[in-house]
């Protein structure tokens, strides 16, 4: 990564929380502190949590000290924790002044948080607060002391955005008090919230003496308009969760749902339509409502242009789908991935030229093969290529059976300065038959990267990746040299990472191998993808030849 949206201030680590993210890891998926931890190559002490549809300001410490300082002071109330919070309920539905837990006052909080309009506010809102000390029961069933308070801060129509106060930090304390209130948030539907596809929650800043943090929220907390439409606050919130979780580059999938793809590919916006119109378990995001916010995606995504493909429509016969666009799209044009350099394309099949899946992979293989011979099977338009030159391999090998993506791979080498040279060999031909040739002649690589498609013709004949898997898996372990590594992966939708497995090693165990390979961890994936602990599509297997 380029530039990580985080920031270290020692000893405090500055997150910015995403939504679908627990703050911790848990059995079935990677937390947030866990995540930059990885990334940042140091371990993390939590300071606080936050809940994994809640976003915003996520403090942290480099040091257990520094957690403890925190805790410390949140315990004396010297931590001040402000949040913004989201319904849809009317005002009239409120009816925190009649109750004995809350207590109303003139307002002394002078927080300054940034509108675009000043509203005019009801008189029984306007310039109050509202003190909630209402108990919530805890895990052991006893009730715990909780105060919240709450302030209205502007309205359009019945949606409404409150600032709230906590003084303590009980489980799910605001969302409880706000439906107390008769303001369940938006999207709450656990305490009676209306449905909707984001949460109306976010930590805005935390404050205690010696630092501050502060993450503006979503822009539709502000221009609360956008609220009418699901799916594009939807889309501007997952635009929001990207800028949080990685570096905004020239390269992101934008939205990553059952139904809808967007990717941002440098100035061109660019969107597919794959599942059903009705998913009773997603968004239901489809370009067809998005379609008259396009100014907005726009803005949101820093693009120029946009095209879309109804790939709903593709069968195995589709070469190039029909396409909507804006005025003036380029035909090809460049992208940039972490110093690297890749053309794309809308007028050459169904991708664009760059798996952006793939990614955290090839950062993977950049980092592994200095001085190694690296063979790249189904090279495509070479990205694997392109991160071995860059990870100074000593010679690339790239098979494929398109010589037109040959023809790319050395554009694309050639764009990044590298004289393809004799560094560098290109080879067009069936990935089987040329590794039963290697296999023959002894010819041995030290890192192998094997993507193959789920299905594909060449002169040898369709491969079925359900049929041929275990074979070509075996041919690979067969032309690895000893100590070699070999990177596998595929999108085959019907398999799980442990079906993958299973039969990418299931030759080689039966040839009597199942002691000469050792299983190595996978690249950790970006976060443009689906949401931890979600079912992955791309599967990821590394292991390393044992002599």
């Amino acid at each position: 990564m380029n530039q990580l949206p985080i920031e270290v201030q020692e000893p405090w680590v500055k997150i910015r929380k995403p939504s679908s993210w627990l703050t911790h890891s848990d059995s079935k998926s990677i937390g947030i502190l866990e995540y930059w931890s990885h990334h940042l190559g140091k371990k993390i002490w939590p300071c606080h949590r936050l809940d994994r549809e809640t976003t915003g300001a996520l403090l942290a410490s480099l040091t257990p000290e520094g957690a403890d300082k925190f805790r410390k002071l949140n315990e004396t109330g010297e931590v001040e924790k402000i949040y913004l919070a989201l319904t849809d309920r009317p005002l009239e539905d409120y009816f925190g002044a009649s109750s004995e837990f809350v207590t109303t006052r003139e307002c002394t909080d002078t927080t300054e948080i940034p509108q675009s309009d000043i509203e005019v506010l009801p008189a029984q809102f306007a310039q109050k607060e509202f003190v909630v000390d209402k108990p919530v029961v805890g895990k052991d069933g006893k009730p715990l002391t909780a105060r919240s308070t709450f302030r209205l801060l502007r309205t359009y129509g019945d949606f409404s955005c409150w600032q709230v106060r906590i003084e303590s930090g009980r489980t799910h304390q605001i969302r409880k008090h706000a439906a107390f209130l008769g303001i369940p948030l938006l999207g709450d539907i656990m305490y009676g919230g209306s449905p909707f596809p984001i949460l109306g929650l976010h930590s805005w800043q935390i404050s205690l003496a010696d630092t501050k943090h502060t993450v503006a929220p979503p822009v539709f907390y502000d221009k609360m308009e956008i609220l009418k439409s699901p799916q594009l606050a939807f889309f501007l919130a997952s635009v929001f969760d990207r800028r949080s979780s990685l570096d905004f580059c020239a390269a992101v999938r934008v939205v990553h749902s059952s139904t809808l793809i967007a990717e941002k590919l440098a100035d061109v916006l660019v969107l597919g339509d794959y599942g059903r119109e009705e998913n009773p378990n997603d968004t239901n995001i489809t370009f067809k409502n998005l379609r008259p916010h396009i100014p907005e995606l726009l803005i949101s995504t820093e693009t120029k242009h946009w095209v879309y493909r109804d790939m709903r429509k593709r069968d195995g016969r589709i070469h190039q789908l029909p396409e909507e666009r804006s005025l003036n799209v380029p035909e090809n044009w460049q992208i940039q991935e972490e110093g690297m350099l890749f053309e794309v394309s809308r007028m050459r099949g169904l991708s664009y030229g760059l798996f952006l899946d793939q990614r955290a992979n090839r950062r993977w293989v950049r980092s592994s093969c200095r001085n190694l011979r690296v063979l790249n099977l189904f090279s495509y338009t070479g990205g694997f290529s392109v991160a071995a030159a860059f990870g100074q391999a000593a010679h690339i090998t790239s098979l494929d059976v398109s010589r037109s993506y040959l023809r790319w791979s050395q554009q694309n080498l050639k764009l990044n300065g590298f004289e393809v040279d004799s560094r560098f060999s290109f080879i067009s031909e069936d990935a089987l038959e040329y590794l039963k040739r290697c296999s023959r002649r002894e010819h041995k690589f030290d890192l192998i990267v094997c993507d193959p498609p789920s299905f594909g013709r060449s002169s040898a004949g369709v491969f079925n990746i359900e049929k041929d898997l275990p074979q070509l898996a075996q041919s690979v372990f067969e032309c690895l040299a000893p100590g070699g590594s070999a990177i596998l992966s595929c999108n085959f939708e019907k398999w799980t990472q442990e079906n993958f497995e299973r039969k990418a090693f299931h030759n080689v165990d039966q040839a009597g191998h199942s002691s000469n390979y050792e299983v190595t961890n996978s690249p950790l994936p970006d976060a443009d993808f689906e949401a931890p602990g979600a079912d992955r599509v791309l599967k990821t297997l590394v292991y390393k030849k044992i002599v």
